[in-house]
């Protein structure tokens, strides 16, 4: 199994438990040792898929939205996205965390907006949504 498949399965993993500066588990105080996701913890973090919520946070129950997800997809291509600037949507602004990473999946086929000018960054993704992305 080559290593990009891998990646996505278990990156997947971490979407069925609801896992939404690159740190390591143990830096976070709410990804506790013991905890059985820790290990896919460590790793998509460790690889730069994941990031936490803040420096010292994970929040492993936290729903997963649109912008957290592309922003996953962006990171397991491997691909440059820093060129990606200027979405069409009106909630995408210039700037944000995620501007790249949805004008990067908008423009290859990988995610559409909610509306024609719309993306809807903040909203939870849903299982339908994961599926047509992938």
């Amino acid at each position: 199994m080559n290593k990009f498949i891998k990646s996505v399965l278990l990156f997947v993993l971490a979407i069925a438990i609801a896992i939404p500066s690159v740190v390591v588990a143990a830096d976070f105080v709410d990804v506790a040792e013991g905890k059985w996701y820790k290990e896919a913890v460590d790793y998509v973090t460790d690889k730069g898929y994941f990031s936490g919520t803040s420096k010292n946070t994970f929040e492993p129950k936290t729903e997963m939205t649109r912008a957290m997800f592309v922003t996953v997809l962006a990171a397991l291509s491997g691909e440059d996205i820093s060129s990606y600037k200027n979405s069409v949507f009106t909630d995408v602004k210039e700037g944000s965390w995620y501007n790249s990473a949805v004008t990067w999946a908008v423009s290859k086929g990988i995610a559409s907006g909610t509306s024609e000018i719309t993306f809807s960054p903040k909203a939870n993704i849903t299982r339908q949504e994961v599926c047509v992305m992938l």
